[in-house]
């Protein structure tokens, strides 16, 4: 089965920076699994995992326009710890979600914590950085009916929200 629109995906995969130095890998997790087609992974990863099969393997880089966007620029913002919650203790590449002064939902990444304050910035920890992919496909299914309508993989347990 060719990887497409609906089929749940699962990949091994080790991510590095043009460096060369490591930023994630499934080695320890285990295989990562999503519903392709549904914005769950980097755009530019899904796309190069169209039309694959079961153990291809292969390498891809992703540009910040296909990952996690370009660096805005924008300096942090300094927070004062007694602002966050409690619960769990702050730390670096956190990600924090506020409601803005017009409604919306906006995501802040923790950049640094200090004692008494953390920085938060609007750019993901991985913003402007070119994404360098090694993938193995190690499994590919047909999702079932109520992972289509919910919108992800449900995995081998079942349902669990």
């Amino acid at each position: 089965m060719k990887i497409a629109h609906g089929t749940v995906v699962a990949i091994e995969f080790k991510l590095t920076d043009d460096d060369g130095e490591e930023i994630d890998s499934s080695e320890e997790s285990g295989p990562l699994e999503y519903l392709h087609g549904f914005g769950q992974i980097v755009d530019g990863l899904e796309a190069a995992l169209e039309g694959h099969v079961l153990n291809d393997k292969f390498k891809v880089t992703v540009p910040p326009s296909e990952g996690y966007g370009e660096d805005s620029g924008q300096e942090p913002v300094r927070v004062p710890r007694a602002q966050l919650p409690t619960e769990p203790e702050p730390e670096v590449g956190m990600d924090l979600h506020a409601v803005g002064p017009d409604g919306e939902e906006e995501t802040f990444w923790i950049i640094e914590v200090e004692e008494e304050h953390v920085y938060l910035s609007t750019d993901h920890p991985l913003a402007g950085l070119n994404l360098h992919f090694e993938v193995k496909v190690v499994g590919v299914r047909a999702a079932t009916e109520e992972e289509m309508s919910h919108g992800h993989s449900h995995g081998p347990d079942g349902h669990h929200h």
